[in-house]
């Protein structure tokens, strides 16, 4: 799936602070810059896209994933 020895990473994250999302920006950047083609949302969404869409293409498409999370957000089990 990898093409031209380029690998495609989608990152997903949370959205639960600018500081947050932030630093997920930068990691992005950090990627890009090292020659990876990280896909995120605040890069590759645009106003009236479909985020449930995006995702799930996103997440086929890709070779890698990475899911950030953070304390603050859980699950609660019934």
């Amino acid at each position: 799936m990898i093409e031209n020895n380029i690998p495609k990473v989608f990152i997903s994250y949370s959205w639960e602070s600018k500081e947050h999302s932030d630093w997920v920006k930068s990691l992005a950047d950090k990627l890009l810059a090292d020659g990876i083609e990280a896909i995120i949302d605040s890069y590759d969404v645009s106003p009236g896209d479909r985020l449930p869409k995006f995702m799930e293409s996103s997440i086929r498409d890709s070779d890698y994933v990475i899911i950030i999370s953070s304390v603050v957000v859980g699950f609660i089990l019934y």
